[in-house]
């Protein structure tokens, strides 16, 4: 009887997507709606049906609400598409894409950065600042609001600074080790594959300077309510 049970229960995946689309004050009774109805479903058209029904009402549903309660995740996860987008347009243009991929330069940037925001702030405020992104239904208070602005902002600033550090290190590597009969053969390669410290650093300040002034502004709404 349980093994029966358990499968009645609706698919998690399109009831998630749902309850992070739906308004508050609709929530439980559209949740409970329409678990009903999957379970009538099942019951009369067997458990695969009952899925492929539940995923569409779920979807429909959920699409439905998006626009009015997730309005402010959307335009920045299109923001961030239309940067990634142009990034990579960049990059085939002006040569092949694996020339900007270096997996020591991305950990050269991106675990100080992170570790040094986690230092200043904590786990939890940069938890939270993703979250934020992530559902504009969330509530948060005035003190968690800014301190997870806190933490994308030394996020992006020392992913920058540590852009700047590490193409210096390699500058001065290449400097050490570079001979005259080299020069030419090696200067160009060594000189791109230093600066990609940079562009990592200066990608993520990017990134994280939206992520911040989209908290910013979920602050300021906040306040004048």
């Amino acid at each position: 009887m349980g093994f029966v049970v358990a499968f009645n229960h609706p698919p998690k995946m399109p009831s998630w997507f749902l309850s992070w689309a739906l308004p508050q004050e609709l929530h439980d009774a559209v949740m409970g709606d329409l678990i009903e109805e999957y379970q009538e479903q099942v019951a009369n058209f067997g458990l695969i049906k009952g899925q492929i029904w539940y995923w569409r009402q779920a979807l429909l549903s959920a699409v439905a609400f998006i626009q009015q309660t997730q309005r402010g995740f959307i335009m920045f996860l299109i923001s961030l598409l239309i940067f990634i987008a142009v990034t990579f347009m960049g990059m085939e243009l002006g040569f092949e894409t694996s020339a900007y991929i270096d997996v020591p330069s991305v950990i050269l940037v991106v675990l100080p950065a992170v570790f040094f925001s986690i230092a200043i702030t904590s786990i939890s405020d940069l938890k939270n600042g993703g979250i934020m992104l992530l559902s504009d239904k969330a509530e948060f208070s005035t003190l968690q609001l800014l301190l997870a602005k806190q933490s994308f902002h030394v996020l992006g600033n020392t992913a920058l600074l540590m852009g700047v550090f590490s193409s210096l290190l390699s500058a001065i590597a290449i400097a050490s080790n570079l001979s005259a009969e080299e020069f030419s053969s090696v200067f160009g390669p060594a000189v791109g594959v230093c600066l990609l410290t940079l562009y990592y650093g200066l990608a993520i300040k990017i990134i994280c300077y939206v992520a911040e002034q989209k908290i910013h502004n979920k602050q300021l709404q906040q306040e004048s309510a």
